[in-house]
Parts: structure tokens; sequence; C-alpha cells
């Protein structure tokens, strides 16, 4: 899909599954048609780059952006504009709903802010204990709120006690963290400007349960797909597809295509489609499988199919042709009778 000026940052679906909307360094969110893929609106919308894009549990859609602002628009109503938040000293680096009734924003500025969504987005709390750039932040099945940052730490806010912080993993990473992920098993999965994706049991943060090397540049993005696989994206312009009961490499997808860095990936769960943005400017689509199944039966199958046509081909011809060959016998000795 093409159609930015600039790096393209993410992508998400609208809720009735009818529009794609994608965020970009050039400034702009476009619209695109998800039965076609096609662009059918642009939005200019930030005064800099726009750095993420999430939909709300309610539809409407919250972009984040080097102008420090975030913005919130109603798919509902032609993506109409509601409101901007002066969020924050620096740019926003990620945006994440929490309970359904607050939007939580990680910065540059070092800071995670908490924003009401049922009082007009009004500021709840700033928590302020990294001392670099925040990369993320999410929501833990036990109501943690969890955050990553270049300061290679993990940090665990309680909002139950006024967001106090509870525990924190020290040098998670041996450089950046740049996303976090809850996993469906519960384990905590963490990518870094390190090459690496770490597995942690939540109930012991000591060490990683598993360490995860293959990529060649940074991971920026990781996502665990509906088939219970994890994919992984990469400024080795790479998106690998993980198979979580055997990390090895030789039970891992490598499928290229981006000409530059990988800035995101997701999954489209209604259509089974994975989604990577690039700073080539471009979005791609891949094709996912089913839970429980396995890449190359469907390759076997596929070539049993394509068999069984050429067979069936095959045989029509010799079939025809045999037809062709006796109807030419018989008219010969029709031609042979003397009358």
């Amino acid at each position: 899909m093409i159609g930015h000026d600039g790096p393209v940052t993410a992508i998400i679906e609208t809720l009735d599954g009818k529009n794609y909307v994608s965020s970009s360094w050039d400034k702009t969110l476009k619209i695109w048609d998800s039965s076609n893929n096609s662009l059918i609106k642009t939005l200019n919308v930030h005064e800099d780059s726009i750095t993420c894009l999430i939909r709300l549990s309610s539809g409407l859609i919250a972009s984040g952006s080097l102008d420090t602002s975030i913005k919130i628009f109603d798919p509902k109503k032609n993506y109409t504009l509601i409101i901007t938040i002066d969020a924050h000293d620096d740019g926003i680096t990620a945006l994440k709903e929490i309970n359904n009734n607050y939007i939580v924003s990680t910065s540059y500025d070092k800071t995670i802010k908490i924003w009401d969504l049922n009082k007009n987005f009004t500021l709840v709390t700033t928590l302020t204990k990294h001392y670099w750039v925040v990369s993320d932040v999410i929501q833990l099945n036990n109501g943690l709120i969890a955050s990553s940052s270049w300061d290679q730490n993990i940090f665990f806010w309680d909002p139950k006690n006024n967001f106090n912080l509870t525990k924190i993993i020290y040098k998670a990473h041996d450089k950046e963290i740049l996303n976090i992920k809850q996993l469906q098993s519960g384990m905590l999965a963490s990518v870094g400007a390190d090459r690496i994706m770490k597995i942690w049991d939540l109930n012991s943060t000591e060490n990683a349960k598993e360490i995860i090397k293959g990529h060649q540049g940074a991971v920026n993005s990781l996502y665990e797909l509906k088939n219970g696989k994890i994919a992984t994206v990469s400024d080795d312009k790479s998106l690998r597809i993980w198979d979580v009961n055997n990390f090895n490499s030789d039970y891992t997808q490598i499928l290229k295509g981006h000409k530059d860095s990988v800035t995101y990936v997701t999954e489209f769960n209604s259509r089974e489609i994975i989604a990577t943005t690039s700073k080539d400017n471009t979005i791609k689509l891949w094709q996912t499988f089913p839970n429980n199944t396995n890449f190359g039966l469907y390759l076997l199958i596929v070539i049993l199919v394509i068999g069984v046509f050429i067979a069936i081909v095959f045989i029509v011809f010799i079939w025809k042709r045999a037809k062709k060959r006796s109807s030419g016998r018989a008219l010969l000795k029709n031609d042979n009778i003397d009358f």
C-alpha cells in the first residue's frame, strides 16, 4: 500500500472493519478502504511526525505526535477531529487505552501521563520515575501498568494504589527497550535495540525465561498472532514469525519485502492478515494461517491440488486427442466404402 510521503509508523483497523488508518512522519493520517486497499482520504492533522496510533474501545481513533499533542477522531463522523490534547513537553512515543476509561501516553520527556476519557480527557496523574525516553506502556491482566524505556528498565505501576511503582526489571535489555506486550500465556515479551526478544515470567523476573536472537538489527515492534505465534519486525527490513514452542531459528519464518526498516506490526483479526509499516513509506499486508496449523501442510495441500488439476487437464487432453483420432479413423473408413 503506497501513499505516504514519509516513513509509516502504525496502522490500525476501524471497529467496523471497513477502513484501515495509517500514520506517518509526513504528519498525516491516511484512510484506506479495507475491501480493496485503496486510499480514500488523507487527514492533515499534526504539525510534526505522527509516531503512534490506537483505536479506542469506543471506536474513536487517537494519534500521538512529535508536536507533543494527542488528537482524537471519530470515524463515524467522517473522521472529524473531536479534541486536541496538549499532552507533553516533548514528542509522544506511545498511546494505550486502559480499563476502557483512560488513555496512557508516553514521551521523549521521560514521563507517563494518564488521561480520563470520561472527563473530557483531563489529566489524572503524571509518572516520572524513568530517567530516559519512555518507549511503551501496557496494562497487564492483573491490572498493573507496565512501562518500558530507553533506560533499559521495565517498571510496574499499580493504578489501585495511586499508580505507585511496585516492581522493576532492572536492565531488562542491554540497549533501549522499544516495545512490550503481554502474551496469552501471561508472560511478558520485550524487544529492543539490542536485536533481542525476551520472554519474562512475571512471577519471577530476575532472569528472562527465554532470550530469542535472530534479527540483524533493532527489533522495533512485536505482536502475538491469533494462532499463538509471535511476529517481530526490525531495522533489518524483515518480518519474523516465531513458534512459541520452539524459538530456534529453524522454526522461524522470515518474510522480506520492505526496502528499509520495518517499524510496526499488527494483525487484523477479522481477515487473518498481518500488517507491517516501514521507513520505506509503505504498508504491506501478509496472509496468516489459522490456529494449530502448519505452513508446510498448507503448501503440501496446494501442491496436491495443483497436481490434481494438472492431471485432470492432461487426462482431458488425452481423451479429446483419442476421440479425435477415433473420429478420423471412422471418417477414413467411410471414405473407403465402394458404392
